[in-house]
């Protein structure tokens, strides 16, 4: 190794180490409160800005917009959009891009086995089905869940898959570099 490798390396694991961190105890208030409170991602960002200076707005924000929809649609949640708008202003896109696809990757095989196992895939499937034919004839954006008559077990908390996914898609990182 060269020294600016090494340099690279360090700071890399800092940011790795930083966003384990929040993803870590976002993880933990997702699945116990089913939220990530705004003060904590308000406290992590300081070391992300301080990291990524003007980059963690321009990335974040960015990806705000880009998923707004969903949260429009109430198919992610607000703390779901907030935890992606933290990836991207901590990694950037081209990391952030590759960690949110793992991520939701490893949630998507869950899902289906989750799915499969209650054996009600089929009813879902159809219920999204209805869903997008009633978007399309009516050309208007409907709540694909609603929290007052939706079975609450059919939502799934986004913040452990993004932490399974960043300490998969670090590790993988590392083993490349050995």
């Amino acid at each position: 190794y060269k020294a600016g490798d090494m340099t690279v390396l360090k700071e890399e694991n800092t940011i790795y180490l930083i966003l384990i961190i929040f993803l870590t105890v976002a993880s933990y208030t997702d699945l116990k409160y089913s939220k990530v409170y705004n003060i904590w991602i308000l406290a992590a960002s300081v070391p992300a800005v301080y990291i990524n200076t003007y980059k963690f707005f321009v990335w974040a924000g960015i990806s705000i917009a880009c998923s707004f929809i969903l949260y429009l649609c109430k198919m992610v949640a607000a703390g779901d959009i907030k935890l992606i708008a933290y990836i991207y202003g901590l990694l950037g896109p081209s990391s952030a891009n590759i960690l949110i696809l793992i991520s939701l990757s490893i949630a998507a095989i869950y899902a289906l086995y989750f799915l499969l196992s209650k054996k009600i895939l089929y009813s879902r499937l159809i219920y999204f089905k209805e869903y997008l034919c009633k978007c399309m004839k009516s050309k208007n954006i409907y709540e694909y869940y609603d929290s007052k008559n939706d079975d609450k077990s059919l939502t799934m908390p986004l913040a452990q898959w993004f932490l399974i996914g960043c300490i998969v898609w670090r590790v993988y990182k590392l083993c490349i570099v050995m």
